[in-house]
C-alpha cells in the first residue's frame, strides 16, 4: 500500500475516486450521464491546454506561460463581449496573430 501512494498520479485518482463515492452516498442523484457528462464539458479546455503544453514540453521548447496567456485571452474576450461587441469583433482583442495559417 506505502508504494502505491508513492505514485503521485495513482494518489491523485483515488482522491478524486473517493470524492466522487462520498459525494454520491450523500447525493445519489450525482451519480448519472448527465452529471458526467457536464464534468467532462467543464474540463475540455483543460484538457486542450495540458494537451498542448505536453507537445510543446516533449519537444523540448519548455513554455510555462500557457495559463497566463489563457487567462489574458479570456479576460479580453470577455471584457470585449460585456461591452457589446460581437465575438468575431472580440477576437480582435486577442493577443498574438491568431489568423488561419499565421500561426501564435
Amino acid at each position: 500500500m506505502k508504494t502505491l501512494l508513492k505514485n503521485r498520479e495513482l494518489s491523485a485518482f483515488l482522491a478524486i475516486l473517493a470524492l466522487f463515492v462520498v459525494l454520491v452516498a450523500l447525493n445519489p442523484s450525482f451519480f448519472s450521464l448527465q452529471t458526467v457528462g457536464m464534468i467532462f464539458a467543464s474540463s475540455q479546455i483543460l484538457m486542450l491546454l495540458a494537451l498542448g503544453a505536453t507537445l510543446v514540453m516533449l519537444t523540448r521548447n519548455i513554455d510555462v506561460s500557457v495559463g497566463s496567456t489563457v487567462g489574458l485571452c479570456a479576460i479580453a474576450v470577455g471584457v470585449a463581449l460585456n461591452s457589446g461587441y460581437s465575438l468575431p469583433v472580440a477576437m480582435l482583442f486577442l493577443p498574438g496573430d491568431w489568423r488561419p495559417g499565421r500561426g501564435l
